[in-house]
């Protein structure tokens, strides 16, 4: 790798993170001393100002908490029951504890469906939280827009006979889908680089089809944006399914 594209990859490589921060577990923990109902803890952290930008914004979300290790971990929220405030004390606290990360983890999906727009992607109409007690769900992709981007960088770099993505020793101890979105990362800044086109290889829209990745923003910025919160997300950016899935460990 040039010396820009190591330091912006080494960049994020530091900024990865396994679990959320949480710096705000006290205040959460005080605001709701003496209660044991989460509706009614959630209605005061609310008016408290505790629970950020990302739970006061007006916008319904559906909430669950899932036993991991009773269930495979990519079945994932399949079949797990969605309430309108999170349904645990527990479950509550491991949200109203992160503001900051739980605003950026939705700041960051809002950004990729964005970017993923001009190749076929889509809006999410709908956002769910989950916390998990165990192994949060392994993931793998991110839809067909995501995909047909991912693949076109790629194919664009190997049609120069330029190297893809990351070197194998590179952010080896990440989840899959982290490491193939640091590769997608590293991939889209040497097709920039290299002044590169986007490829009809892949069968990518018309609206992106041979235009300079220059011209074009980098969707897999937001995604390491997203992992760099500690939260997972299960998102398609597709027409079909516009649905945010978040999942956060338990406390």
């Amino acid at each position: 790798m040039t010396a820009p594209l190591n330091d912006a990859v080494t960049g994020w490589l530091a900024r990865l993170r396994t679990t959320p921060a949480r710096s705000s577990e006290a205040r959460a923990r005080a605001a709701i001393a003496g209660l044991s109902s989460p509706a009614e803890a959630w209605a005061r952290l609310g008016a408290s100002g505790a629970l950020g930008r990302c739970f006061s914004d007006g916008r319904a979300r559906a909430f669950g908490v899932i036993d991991a290790p009773k269930r495979p971990p990519r079945v994932a929220a399949a079949g797990i029951e969605r309430h309108a405030t999170p349904p645990t004390m527990d479950a509550l606290l491991a949200l109203a504890a992160d503001p900051e990360g739980t605003a950026e983890a939705e700041r960051a999906a809002d950004e990729i469906a964005r970017r993923l727009q001009p190749w076929g992607g889509a809006a999410p109409t709908a956002r769910e939280w989950f916390i998990v007690a165990g192994v949060l769900p392994t993931l793998h992709d991110f839809g067909p827009a995501y995909s047909c981007a991912l693949w076109s960088a790629e194919a664009a770099l190997e049609e120069a006979g330029l190297p893809v993505g990351i070197p194998a020793d590179v952010g080896a101890d990440l989840p899959a889908l982290a490491r193939a979105c640091l590769g997608g990362y590293a991939s889209w800044l040497r097709a920039v680089e290299h002044a590169l086109e986007v490829p009809s290889s892949h069968w990518p829209p018309d609206a992106v089809k041979f235009r300079p990745f220059a011209e074009l923003e980098n969707p897999f910025e937001p995604t390491l944006a997203l992992w760099s919160t500690g939260y997972r997300l299960e998102a398609s950016f597709w027409p079909t399914e516009t649905t945010l899935r978040f999942y956060g460990p338990a406390l």
